[in-house]
């Protein structure tokens, strides 16, 4: 087989490989709520962000941005960030106490590390993010 033959065979395997693994330089990235994928972050000790949303809400549509930026950080790829939907999920509110929407909460391991209600600024929540490395 010729070298250029192997590669263009080759590379696009290497792209559906990254994309199914999720393998990136960049930093993480927000995934949808599992209760399963959670409690397997929280099991082997990682850090984890969990972000309340509500679509719709003003504070809480400009805090996904703001976090979608931040999470971009080289430094957060290996975190699990989930979002949560506000109006769904009320027995992971009452379980970790929030009672608002737009609140960020940090974990290592079973541990809350910091959390975050109604922040906006991209800095402030880099600091709040950061609390769980």
């Amino acid at each position: 087989m010729s070298g250029s033959l192997f590669f263009r065979l080759f590379i696009p395997f290497i792209f559906i490989f990254l994309a199914l693994t999720n393998c990136s330089p960049q930093g993480g990235h927000w995934q949808h709520y599992r209760l399963s994928a959670l409690a397997a972050a929280r099991d082997r000790g990682m850090t984890i962000y969990i972000h309340f949303h509500q679509p719709g809400n003003p504070t809480s549509e400009k805090q996904k941005e703001a976090l979608e930026a931040v999470i971009q950080d080289p430094e957060f790829k290996k975190v699990g960030a989930y979002r949560v939907t506000w109006e769904t999920e009320r027995p992971l509110q009452k379980a970790y106490q929030v009672s608002a929407p737009a609140t960020v909460v940090v974990f290592k391991g079973e541990d809350e590390k910091s959390r975050a209600i109604g922040a906006t600024d991209p800095k402030l929540l880099k600091q709040v993010l950061l609390q769980g490395l």
